[in-house]
């Protein structure tokens, strides 16, 4: 059966088998064989089809991911240390929101010893996503900045961000992180506090896109403190518009490279 895992788990964190198929370097008729072959195995339906031609999991197919992510990662270690003549290096992807990536990132791997046997891949991106990215084991660990409560992954705050009201204020220009990022909730309070609606809201998921704006004297936006370089005016706000950065992981981990790694994460963000 767990020959065919790989196609299954790419299908149900893909929610696609076009996007499976690519992910996995395989022809899309090859991936609907083996997860047609898998449901002959199990006797039961794992995907429905819906309108915009992504898949649904069934019951069955959350019980199987459910169970079977933690058996084929173990599976995997099993592999590792039998085959350690010639050892694969083991993947290690490090979601990070934006504002993390700007204030946070740079101390925490200057602290960092990684292994040869890990490789390391970095991915920014708001903290909604990372979330459940960490929950669909597509990520091993996280940096957010908001408080979202997500299923068997633990969550450690640390470092307080204080966020400001920053750039031309004379502007009726908003610039806005999408929804989903840490800001953007911090911002629609701000419009509710001041009661007001902008008469031009820009959305941009991107921190640096809009530091770039602001230097530019393009509109007004709530953003963090520490991303504002000098010249750029800003207003303080009070302490609702304070938040904690959080660290994400998991309580268990198939290879002892990540449970030691994520230690030294841990010891990094206290230091940060």
């Amino acid at each position: 059966m767990f020959k065919y895992f790989l196609a299954f788990r790419a299908v149900y964190e893909n929610r696609n088998f076009s996007q499976a198929a690519k992910q996995l370097f395989v022809s899309q008729s090859s991936i609907s064989q083996q997860i047609k072959k898998l449901e002959t195995l199990l006797n039961g339906q794992l995907f429905t089809r819906n309108s915009r031609s992504q898949v649904v999991p069934t019951g069955l197919a959350e019980q199987l991911y459910a169970a079977g992510v933690s058996i084929f990662e173990k599976e995997q270690a099993l592999q590792r240390q039998l085959t350690n003549h010639h050892p694969h290096r083991i993947p290690c992807r490090i979601g990070i929101s934006n504002t993390t990536a700007d204030v946070v990132i740079t101390t925490v791997l200057k602290q960092l010893k990684i292994p040869q046997s890990i490789s390391l891949e970095l991915t920014v991106t708001n903290s909604t996503v990372i979330a459940e990215q960490m929950e669909n084991h597509q990520l091993e660990f996280g940096l957010i900045e908001k408080a979202i409560v997500t299923p068997n992954i633990e969550r450690t705050a640390f470092q307080t961000d204080v966020l400001v009201h920053a750039g031309n204020f004379n502007s009726d220009t908003w610039l806005e992180r999408e929804n989903g990022s840490g800001v953007y909730h911090y911002t629609e309070e701000f419009f509710k506090q001041r009661n007001f609606a902008p008469a031009n809201r820009i959305l941009i998921d991107n921190n640096d896109l809009i530091v770039r704006l602001l230097a530019a004297g393009i509109g007004q936006s709530i953003i963090s403190r520490d991303v504002l370089p000098v010249g750029i005016p800003f207003e303080p706000l009070d302490s609702n518009f304070e938040r904690q950065f959080f660290f994400l992981n998991r309580a268990n981990y198939p290879f002892p490279e990540l449970t030691a790694l994520q230690q030294q994460l841990l010891k990094a963000i206290t230091n940060s």
